[in-house]
């Protein structure tokens, strides 16, 4: 055991036993295997007090099995030549890093971290370098309960990483690998929170992006952008898929799969183009709301989605609608007055090939392919 830069003093080993620091600002520890043919534990626990970084490196042949007690401090390093299990499941080996800003961890295979312990319940910025980790990555970072605390994540870019989240925080980026990757949130996201969100999943297929909360999650206020995501999902492990309600511009031209009771996908008050062409939503509720401007939205005719078209501004714009399958898909239009001048339906208003407009008191539809109109008070 070194406390580094100036002095050795304790030892640990496989007895079991406590080994405590209170006045190091920098701690690492080496654990070495002389014996290398034959596997050791380690099972000394440790504990920091004071330390402000923190580094811990195996040998060859050689495991951590007590627990690791680093509350304050902010820099970490885990290096491990294969296998590195600190989830403090069962036998496995402990951590408590309540307060670190910074984790890196080096593995030549598997690492899994916190699964019980404690990553940064009391850090209001955690950054997660596991980039140098040859093996699948898990990893949990604990709640925060200020809230609005950040969190970024690097995952292995050779095997599949599982990130859970807990509540707490707001702005969340994390970037996977080649394999399938899963990012789990357990905050139930409402309204109120403004939310900075990216996921970069790579190019492995079955990346998922789940929020395993317990009731319906709103993430329309702020920005969040999937990147080789090709699941979302409001499905708490266990329990009936929640609403789910999003920017649509999150995912416009994204070819994915979304997995709720009901998704909302919203759009601005500027002119969108949301491309739903290739995402697949839940078969019963998909509600796409154009909001102002002259959006263009196209949807998926490949798929047996039911989705609700919401014109809440039509008197402001012209909007375009693609790929419309009128057996399936339904129109709404808001025409309640003071949307806009004179409270007409903006110039001209496409469904596929039809035209839709109105006068002050009549909204006529116009079929297009068989050129039947119809009139209706509006």
């Amino acid at each position: 055991m070194q406390n580094s830069p100036t002095n050795t003093a304790g030892t640990i080993g496989s007895t079991g036993n406590a080994v405590g620091y209170s006045d190091d600002s920098d701690v690492t520890l080496k654990l070495i295997n002389k014996a290398t043919s034959t596997k050791v534990n380690f099972a000394d626990s440790l504990t920091l007090d004071a330390a402000k970084s923190f580094k811990m490196e195996l040998g060859d042949n050689t495991a951590y099995t007590g627990t690791i007690t680093a509350n304050n401090t902010e820099s970490v390093e885990l290096i491990a030549p294969d296998v590195l299990d600190l989830s403090g499941a069962g036998a496995a080996g402990k951590i408590n890093f309540a307060g670190v800003k910074d984790l890196s961890v080096k593995a030549g295979g598997n690492v899994t971290l916190a699964t019980a312990g404690d990553i940064g319940s009391k850090s209001a910025s955690v950054n997660i370098d596991a980039s140098a980790v040859s093996g699948t990555f898990k990893a949990k970072i604990n709640d925060y309960s200020a809230g609005g605390a950040s969190v970024s994540v690097v995952g292995s870019k050779q095997g599949a990483n599982t990130i859970t989240v807990n509540t707490g925080h707001t702005t969340i980026s994390v970037d996977g690998g080649n394999a399938a990757d899963t990012v789990k949130l357990t905050q139930n996201f409402t309204k109120d929170d403004k939310v900075s969100f990216s996921f970069d999943l790579g190019a492995g297929t079955g990346d998922t992006v789940a929020f395993n909360g317990t009731a319906a999650v709103d993430i329309s206020n702020g920005t969040t952008v999937f990147t080789g995501v090709e699941k979302i999902k409001n499905k708490p492990d266990n329990d009936d898929a929640k609403k789910l309600t999003m920017n649509a511009s999150s995912v416009s031209g994204q070819n994915l799969t979304i997995t709720a009771s009901t998704a909302i996908l919203k759009g601005t008050d500027g002119s969108d183009t949301i491309d739903l062409s290739k995402v697949s939503g839940p078969t019963t509720a998909q509600k796409v709301i154009g909001g102002k401007g002259s959006d263009t939205i196209k949807l998926n005719s490949g798929t047996a989605v039911n989705d609700k078209i919401v014109l809440d501004s039509p008197f402001s714009a012209a909007d375009t609608i693609k790929d419309f399958t009128s057996t399936t898909d339904k129109l709404i239009i808001d025409l309640k007055p003071g949307n806009g001048a004179n409270d007409k339906l903006g110039a001209l208003n496409t469904v596929n090939t039809g035209l839709l407009n109105a006068s002050k008191t009549k909204l006529k539809i116009i079929t297009g392919a068989k050129n039947n109109v119809k009139s209706t008070t509006a």
